[in-house]
This record gives C-alpha cells, structure tokens and sequence, in this order.
C-alpha cells in the first residue's frame, strides 16, 4: 500500500514554474567561470609541456655526453657509503656530516 503511493506521488506531474526557461541565462557569473576554467587549463597545459620538453632535453643531453650516472660512481674525496660512523658522522670524530666535509685527522 506504501509503496503504491510513492509510485503514483512520484508518476504524477509536478507544477510547471512560471519561469520562462528560454529567458533563463547564465549571466556573467557563469561567463566568468567558465573562462577562469578555460584560462586555467590552457595555462596548465603550456607548463606541462614546457616541464616535459626540458626533461626530455636533459635526458637527450646526458645521452649525448655519456653522463649517465652509474650505480657506485663517486667523486674522488667522497667518502665511501661504509664511510660514515652510526650517528652517521664521518670517521676521525669531526662531528661533520655529508660528503662535502672537511677530513681531518683525529688529534692524539
């Protein structure tokens, strides 16, 4: 019985507005953030691109020089990985840390 009503109350047709909807407009409110969006996008795509071009160059560019990294290639007077003391300072008590340290020799 329930469920017969909500049928018949959601099949019936509801009053018609008395607004014209050929009238009804967006205004400039809808004009503006429709732009912003439309201005947003363009903006986000130009950088997108310029990002993924200067990536690519680099790549292209490294490819060129033979600078490609190797996995255990260091500078010469970087400390080795096994280098470093647990607190993770460099060995001879400096209390300097990283690769761009001074070495110095422990004081006796």
């Amino acid at each position: 019985m329930i469920f017969g009503s909500i049928i018949i109350w959601l099949a019936s047709p509801s009053p018609s507005p008395d607004i014209d909807p050929n009238t009804v407009t967006p205004t400039w409110v809808g004009f503006a953030v429709t732009f912003f969006v439309a201005v947003a996008s363009v903006l986000l795509i130009l950088d997108m691109s310029r990002r993924i071009r200067r990536v690519r160059y680099r790549e292209e560019i490294r490819g060129h020089l033979g600078d490609d990294p190797q996995p255990g290639d260091t500078e010469p007077g970087d400390p080795e990985p096994g280098d470093t003391e647990p607190g993770g300072t460099l060995p001879g008590g400096t209390g300097q840390k990283g690769p761009n340290a001074k070495h110095s020799k422990p004081k006796n």
